[in-house]
């Protein structure tokens, strides 16, 4: 069974987004579980700070089947194993 690697969202994965500078929004997650090819995976984001709720969303190569939701989390079913880099950005409601 392939895995494929979620620690690498962590080169770029801490973009947290400033709705004012006496409350910054900070992505709390600071590490994922390891994924299989060709099984589910879930994982909630969370973050602190700012003013709820919050709205996600990420740019870059994420891993094939799996998505980010504005909500906060990355599901789906990873389709090929391999390292992959995307940013994840967190907005409060200012």
């Amino acid at each position: 069974m392939r895995h494929f690697h979620a620690a690498l969202l962590f080169s770029a994965a801490f973009l947290a987004a400033v709705s004012s500078a006496q409350s910054q929004v900070v992505i709390l997650n600071t590490s994922f579980p390891t994924g299989a090819v060709g099984q589910s995976y879930a994982q909630a984001l969370n973050a602190s700070g700012g003013t709820q709720p919050y709205t996600w969303s990420a740019t870059g190569q994420i891993p094939p089947g799996l998505t980010v939701n504005s909500v906060g989390t990355i599901s789906g079913i990873p389709r090929t194993g391999g390292s992959y880099t995307f940013t994840l950005t967190v907005k409060d409601v200012r």
